[in-house]
């Protein structure tokens, strides 16, 4: 089950759009100095250990995800995005 303080922080920044893009490339480009960033390593299910470097830029074109569907009962939103992104990332790269 989720940390619903998670998952609120989630949907916050997620509503906040790109507002905020500069500062978290910022914190991820610094992440061996900030531990807001190495908790978000671990959360995507990195070794903070393994880490050699991180380097986080901005995309040159906008990028969204929506979910337009209804959700299964076995899954929830941030499941749901995280495999749209994958996706998504698998077809970009």
């Amino acid at each position: 089950m989720f940390d619903m303080n998670l998952v609120e922080r989630g949907s916050r920044t997620a509503k906040d759009g790109f507002r905020n893009e500069d500062d978290i490339i910022r914190k991820f480009n610094n992440w061996s100095n900030d531990n807001e960033a190495k908790e978000w390593l671990l959360l995507m299910n990195y070794i903070i250990e393994d880490i050699e470097y991180v380097k986080a830029e901005k995309l040159p074109y906008y990028c969204d995800i929506e979910l337009e569907y209804q959700i299964a009962p076995w899954s929830n939103s941030v499941k749901e995005v995280a495999t749209c992104r994958a996706f998504c990332r698998q077809i970009l790269m």
